[in-house]
């Protein structure tokens, strides 16, 4: 092995052991920071949490829950605490940014299934039959997907979480969680960190229900109603929030989009 060679072996080697060094710190440290400053937020804060309407609706039908929540990247911060009443399930990805969320959602119980349902057919097919396969077998749950994650774009639903709805035979709701005091990161997303003694509020929309077949102009619809309802629960939350709804709020919702006279519960 020649100098250079081997020079070149050793500094691969060196990031990586660099590399597993910082991803064991980030996932034995990150997860406990955000577990305290969620709860920091969540108990200083004024919560309208709308998610106990979906216990009244399948108390009504007199149904276990087991229902698919959709809801947009830009909310991911606060997806612990809208979904803390269910037995919860999640998508994390492969990467080592995945392996740092899957613990810090594993801090509140979650199942994290770990994959994408958006990018690559055989991975997105992968995925969703496991995710299908698991949920087949429990008694309750509600899991939730980010519909325009992992890379957007944003407020653009893809399709994957309506698929698992259709092959579970499971209502399908709109989240959205939004608040009066946040900071908003500069990322494709432009995800949502809320701030400490704030004004907190989690939007619905729904049920909505899938019809048998993905290949068909009914599901096509259903996209379109459910994509439709997360968008209104989104424009009811700029709307309770902000002084004026302005285009820079709007920007990534299609074009020409009109909102209706929604008061921010279930349809």
């Amino acid at each position: 092995m020649g100098k250079r060679t081997l020079t070149r072996h050793v500094i691969r080697r060196t990031k990586r052991a660099l590399g597993r060094s910082v991803l064991f710190i980030l996932k034995n440290t990150i997860p406990h920071m955000y577990a305290a400053y969620c709860s920091l937020v969540w108990y200083t804060s004024k919560v309208v949490d709308n998610t106990k309407d979906i216990e009244e609706f399948f108390r009504k039908e007199n149904k276990p829950v087991k229902f698919v929540g959709v809801m947009w990247h830009q909310d991911v911060f606060l997806v612990t605490h809208a979904f803390h009443r269910f037995p919860s399930y999640t998508i994390a990805s492969q990467s080592n940014a995945g392996e740092v969320i899957t613990r810090m959602l594993q801090k509140y119980n979650f199942h994290v299934f770990r994959g994408g349902t958006s990018k690559g057919k055989k991975r997105r097919v992968r995925i969703l039959d496991e995710i299908i396969e698991h949920l087949a077998t429990v008694d309750k749950f509600g899991i939730g997907i980010t519909v325009d994650g992992s890379s957007g774009p944003i407020y653009q639903m893809k399709t994957g979480a309506l698929v698992v709805g259709m092959k579970l035979n499971v209502p399908v709701f709109s989240v959205r969680i939004w608040c009066k005091r946040k900071f908003l990161l500069p990322t494709w997303d432009r995800t949502m960190i809320p701030l400490p003694f704030n004004n907190i509020k989690i939007f619905l929309q729904g049920p909505y229900f899938p019809p048998s077949e993905e290949n068909s102009a009914e599901f096509d619809a259903f996209h379109q109603r459910v994509q439709e309802g997360l968008l209104q629960a989104t424009y009811d939350g700029f709307q309770h929030y902000e002084k004026q709804v302005s285009a820079k709020h709007l920007a990534g919702f299609p074009e020409n989009w009109q909102p209706k006279n929604s008061k921010y519960s279930l349809t």
